[in-house]
């Protein structure tokens, strides 16, 4: 069936940060811009903009992606004063978005804010690897992140496939997100338990074959007529 090793994982590199490193010299010369954000300070950034709005670490963060990341909302207003839907559009090296470094993270607040500009855009963008900001919430546990998302064209969000197939609701089989397949769920949820990845699954049939217990009994509220009589369970 379907093992956990062949579902690419996010980044992680751009989430678990734990102490801002030293400022790398391939931040164009704006290592000030950097810090400020990093050290979440809104009134130095508002000082220092905006010339170097498009500069970026290494890794292809921008200014933005790295105040989404860390939770610093006060800086992603202020970066947002300014080419908003630049900024907004922009990746870094993995294809990821603000949006999605936010999601990673479980930045409620940044998703709140980011989502006042260009929302449409951002929720259909996808990373290297086909996968939507929603995708990465419900990899990474964000269950309320989810909610908030969904406020805005969830049918197009929840029938988005990555480059396997795979749906948020699958994701979140495979990652036992329980809290997340609930949240998912509250929306189109028959469309959803019948979607099938590449290789023919459902978000069901994954959760069944890698034992996640939890996953099939939350995912049995929705539908379970229809998704155990498709794969020749019912009776």
């Amino acid at each position: 069936m379907l093992c956990l090793s062949v579902i690419p994982s996010a980044d992680a590199s751009h989430v678990e940060h734990q102490s801002a490193p030293p400022a790398p010299a391939s931040f164009l010369g704006c290592c000030s811009l950097r810090d400020a954000v990093l050290a979440g300070g809104a009134a130095c950034i508002k000082a220092l903009l905006p010339l170097h709005l498009a500069n970026t670490d290494i890794e292809g963060n921008s200014a933005l992606m790295l105040a989404c990341r860390d939770g610093h909302v006060d800086c992603v207003k202020t970066l947002l004063q300014q080419h908003a839907s630049m900024q907004l559009a922009a990746v870094n090296g993995s294809g990821c978005t603000a949006l999605m470094l936010a999601c990673m993270s479980g930045r409620l607040d940044c998703i709140d804010t980011l989502l006042q500009q260009d929302a449409p855009i951002q929720l259909r963008a996808r990373d290297g690897d086909g996968r939507t900001a929603l995708m990465h919430a419900a990899i990474r546990g964000h269950s309320v992140c989810i909610s908030a998302l969904l406020q805005r064209d969830g049918l197009i969000q929840l029938r988005a496939r990555d480059s396997g197939d795979r749906t948020a609701l699958i994701y979140a089989a495979c990652r036992n997100r329980v809290e997340c397949i609930n949240a998912l769920l509250q929306q189109h949820a028959s469309t959803q338990v019948t979607a099938c990845d590449s290789e023919g699954n459902t978000a069901l049939m994954i959760a069944a074959s890698i034992g996640r217990v939890d996953c099939v009994n939350a995912l049995l509220q929705h539908d379970a007529a229809k998704q155990l009589s498709a794969h020749g369970y019912g009776g």
